[in-house]
């Protein structure tokens, strides 16, 4: 039997506040009619034509009730998710706050996903299993958003969700993209492949803890134009672990691209053994910025589910990226003339002629082709300066550095500036920080 529908309505309520709790809880409410209605009205939204979206939420003044409703439940204090939300404009920024930021960020995130289409789909889906039904709940809408009957079989995953509004919001963005949705064909890699339940011989087990036995390190190395990135399972508890399944959920899909699955399992590992997955990417950008996060889930010796904690691994690349740049002083003057620009000063704990040298042996190992390598000492101060070119391998992009070390020349501390040009804007902030964090490591090496 054809399942039928009234005209839906969503309202908003906000839950009463306990004495002593502070509570912030939105209910969303779709009602359904019975299966006698008439089969004008199976569906609020069948033809695209017949209806808006305001006419759909009840009308213009139950659209102006819910953005109300909205605005007192997320008025935060100072405006800071007014100010959060400024700050991640980035479809990795929005990528990563979706998965990792705390509950307020993680729904501004997930909204701002929608702005991003298809290429966001795969953050979306995984923020169906969010721990806040109300992230869950607006993952689902931004998915039905999508306009894609491909994310059907994801949202249909979800159902017996133990929220009853999340199960709501499921139903009603299943419904609308059966109506409405368009098949759109699959050009992001590592998507959600359609499953069919046939297939399914049981539903996949929920963590029920976390461990703090089984801990997991990661680290990444580049060589070419490869990015090897590998995770390390130490099994430091006193029993047996198994099927340990390591999962990428979210990398720098910007600059690069994973070359295989992105699960990946160990069969098993015994009380102080550890095992190592390596995941393979290939680079395709000069400039390479953002977190890899992981999953890693695991059985213990009771056969329940238990998740290690894997954290993130930061990565941050340029140099690796670039070929060194031969050009003249006079090339170089010419370069400062209406090219994107920027610079940072540190002070650092180095005498300022051990920072020079330093300096110019950073220049060697960051594929810098040096310009100019000079310095000068006027009665007690110590100045020196170092200039460096390269070139990106993918773009073709310029970029040169200048490093300047000035300080007393018995003292310990010294005043650093690095000043960064590029044909790019996108790799102006990423030399200098990579630069210095290069120089740190090479000093905190010295002491």
């Amino acid at each position: 039997m054809k399942k039928h529908w009234n005209e839906p309505r969503a309202a908003i309520t906000r839950a009463p506040e306990q004495p002593g709790i502070a509570t912030r809880s939105v209910t969303v409410t779709i009602k359904e009619g019975s299966s006698d209605n008439k089969a004008g009205a199976r569906w609020a939204m069948v033809k695209k034509d017949e209806r808006t979206l305001t006419q759909a939420l009840g009308g213009g003044e139950a659209l102006r009730g819910l953005k109300k409703a909205m605005k007192r439940i997320f008025k935060p204090e100072e405006d800071v998710l007014e100010k959060t939300l400024s700050e991640i404009t980035s479809i990795q920024a929005c990528k990563d706050a979706a998965l990792t930021g705390d509950e307020d960020v993680r729904l501004l995130a997930v909204c701002r996903l929608g702005d991003f289409g298809s290429a966001a789909r795969e953050t979306l889906e995984l923020s169906l299993n969010d721990g806040t039904p109300l992230v869950r709940i607006a993952a689902a809408g931004v998915i039905a958003n999508l306009g894609n009957k491909n994310t059907i079989a994801a949202l249909e995953d979800h159902l017996s969700d133990n929220d009853e509004s999340v199960r709501e919001a499921l139903q009603y963005s299943i419904g609308w993209l059966q109506a409405h949705g368009e098949e759109v064909p699959d050009t992001t890699v590592g998507l959600r492949p359609v499953v069919d339940e046939a297939e399914i011989l049981e539903v996949e087990s929920t963590p029920t803890r976390t461990s703090d036995d089984v801990t997991v390190s990661s680290g990444v190395s580049i060589s070419d134009n490869v990015l090897e990135f590998k995770v390390t399972v130490n099994n430091d508890s006193e029993e047996l672990a198994t099927d340990i399944t390591i999962t990428v959920l979210s990398f720098p899909a910007d600059s690069l691209r994973l070359l295989e699955e992105k699960t990946q399992t160990i069969e098993f590992l015994k009380p102080g053994d550890h095992g190592t997955q390596t995941f393979v990417f290939e680079i395709d950008s000069e400039a390479i910025e953002g977190e890899i996060i992981t999953s890693v889930t695991f059985f213990d010796s009771s056969f329940d589910k238990v998740t290690a904690k894997a954290g993130n691994c930061f990565v941050r690349s340029l140099y690796s990226q670039l070929r060194p740049l031969e050009m003249s002083l006079d090339e170089f003057a010419d370069m400062r003339k209406g090219k994107a620009y920027w610079n940072r000063e540190h002070v650092v704990e180095a005498s300022p002629n051990s920072l020079f040298k330093l300096t110019k042996d950073i220049l060697e190992r960051n594929n810098l082709h040096p310009l100019r390598v000079e310095s000068e000492r006027k009665e007690d101060m110590f100045m020196g300066v170092v200039v460096g070119a390269g070139i990106g391998r993918y773009t073709s992009s310029r970029v040169t550095v200048t490093m300047t070390a000035v300080g007393h020349v018995k003292g310990d501390l010294s005043r650093l500036r690095i000043d960064v040009l590029s044909d790019s804007s996108e790799i102006l902030q990423i030399a200098a920080s990579e630069l210095f964090e290069s120089l740190q490591i090479a000093i905190d090496t010295e002491k």
